[in-house]
């Protein structure tokens, strides 16, 4: 059975470790409310949360400056090696795919078969203050668009 081919979402030749604020959109699987409903976050959603935190003491030159937990999916600023010590070369794509991974793993030891996450993740480069500000706002009044606590 011939397969259609999908256009690659990453940017080709691109570095992804190079210093930068990137806007990061995460979906669930076939965009599944997972993570809680308009009445606020359910367990899964919480570890999703704790999971954000994490990424910061797990990597020296990656920090998520701004992030919000939505029903079926996460959105994320994060900064690569902005003002911070480069030490490792974190690439941006690892860093997300091991977030997925532990928001699967903790998923998976409560509801082994589910499926979490779909394919790979959006990814926004912000091109300067304007950007970075819109973005933040967007973020920000998310829950709000969708009557969320």
């Amino acid at each position: 059975m011939d397969y259609p081919k999908r256009k690659p979402i990453r940017i080709p030749g691109y570095d992804y470790s190079q210093a930068n604020y990137y806007f990061i959109t995460i979906c669930t699987h076939k965009k599944e409310w997972l993570f809680g409903d308009r009445r606020g976050l359910n367990r899964w959603g919480l570890e999703v949360r704790k999971q954000i935190a994490e990424i910061d003491t797990r990597y020296s030159d990656i920090r998520i400056v701004k992030s919000v937990v939505m029903p079926n999916h996460v959105h994320m600023i994060v900064a690569v090696g902005c003002d911070l010590q480069r030490v490792d070369g974190t690439n941006l794509s690892s860093v997300i795919g091991l977030f997925k991974a532990g928001v699967s793993r903790a998923i998976h030891q409560q509801d082994p078969n589910r499926i979490v996450w779909q394919r790979s993740f959006h990814d926004h480069g912000i091109r300067c203050r304007e950007d970075f500000e819109n973005t933040w706002l967007y973020i920000e009044n998310n829950p709000a668009k969708w009557g969320l606590k």
